[in-house]
């Protein structure tokens, strides 16, 4: 707390800082008091990120006071500060007072239905600019996801909008699924982890016969029998996804990253083993699904299954993903170790869709990552690509 009052002594009259971030710091409330009487008065910072730091609801509600009245702040990380219902309302009847903050993550607290129930209400109006907002893991049930559903067809403003790993169940997204009948805005909508069931992909199925703006939607872990090719009263989740011009994926993303190429409010957050490990696992999950649609394409029509190739190869290859971070993902997890070596083998040598010598931003290639995996067949498999077109072979 004392660190946090220093630099809020700091920010009061900073003239250029735009962004900062305080991840994991032990701010707690009174340190967020703090910061939060400077954001009143600083006219500068853009973008905070309190992640991490337990401010609780009386740092919440402060500030939620701040934000009635701040004119500059447009992005916020509240992820995992142990805010609850108290702390949720004050930042929700806030939300109906600011029009300048376009993103807001509140994951990993403890909204539940009546904090959902409070966020809705606020959004019910257009009077805010908020397009992105981060709800994962909060204990939302049906009820809450039913008062978000009810927003989403009144809401023309909100862009995206993260569910993962609640408890809606398939009540509540079905709720979810007929707003999506009418809402022509929202673009990306994750729902993994949610025991939504056949009733909800059925549901869901349904709403992508009409819906044409949905881009993004993850439904993935939500049931044993759930998947891309789940079978509905009118065909397969896939069909309706093929057939949707519109929706570009509908799988699960890393745990640490809520926005997918827009945002990305919390790329910031440390690399950490767990990190590589939730996105090893959802990416591998992601690419399985694809690679049994494939297979059976691969067998059924030859052409199809081409066709297809081309277009995986053109998505993997573009600007959104240069760096190939998804095979980067699995290649460096080691949770399902033959799961995570089937998919690279499949995608790197036997559809070719990314080179396995494609380099992230520092350099690191993905076959290097293999090699480094403690997975002895993992780094095998990568170590026998050898280098210059395989003429040699590294031991």
């Amino acid at each position: 707390p004392e660190g946090a009052k220093a630099l809020a002594e700091a920010l009061r009259t900073n003239t250029t800082l735009t962004e900062i971030n305080l991840t994991c710091n032990g701010i707690g409330p009174e340190g967020a008091k703090a910061l939060v009487e400077t954001l009143q008065l600083n006219i500068k910072l853009t973008t905070i990120n309190f992640g991490c730091n337990g401010i609780g609801d009386e740092g919440a509600k402060a500030l939620a006071e701040a934000l009635r009245t701040n004119t500059t702040l447009t992005k916020i990380n509240l992820a995992n500060n142990n805010i609850g219902l108290e702390g949720i309302k004050a930042l929700a009847e806030a939300l109906q007072m600011n029009t300048k903050l376009t993103t807001i993550d509140l994951g990993y607290n403890n909204i539940g239905d009546g904090g959902a129930e409070a966020l809705a209400k606020a959004l019910h109006t257009n009077t805010n600019k908020l397009t992105t907002i981060g709800m994962k893991h909060n204990g939302i049930g049906p009820e809450g996801a039913k008062a978000l559903a009810e927003m989403l067809q009144r809401n023309n403003v909100l862009r995206e909008m993260n569910l993962g790993s609640n408890n809606i169940g398939p009540e509540g997204f079905k709720a979810l699924a007929k707003a999506l009948h009418t809402n022509t805005k929202l673009r990306l909508l994750h729902v993994y982890s949610n025991k939504i069931g056949d009733e909800g992909v059925q549901a869901l199925a349904n709403a992508l016969q009409t819906n044409t703006t949905l881009t993004h939607c993850a439904i993935t872990d939500n049931d044993e029998k759930t998947g891309l090719a789940t079978s509905t009263e009118t065909g397969t989740l896939s069909e309706f996804i093929a057939g949707n011009n519109k929706l570009r994926s509908c799988r699960d993303l890393p745990a640490w990253n809520f926005i997918d190429g827009y945002s990305n409010l919390d790329s910031e957050w440390a690399w950490t083993k767990k990190a590589v490990d939730a996105a090893s696992i959802a990416d591998g999950r992601t690419l399985l699904a694809v690679m049994d649609i494939l297979e059976n394409e691969k067998v059924k029509n030859t052409l199809k299954a081409k066709e297809n190739k081309k277009k995986l190869q053109s998505l993997m290859r573009s600007s959104t993903n240069k760096a190939g971070y998804t095979f980067l993902h699995i290649a460096a997890g080691k949770e399902f170790p033959s799961v995570a070596l089937r998919a690279l083998k499949f995608f790197i040598d036997e559809l070719q869709v990314v080179s396995i010598d494609l380099m992230n931003d520092t350099g690191r290639s993905i076959r290097e990552i293999a090699i480094a995996n403690s997975n002895d067949e993992t780094s095998k498999w990568a170590k026998r690509h050898g280098t210059f077109l395989g003429r040699y072979k590294i031991d």
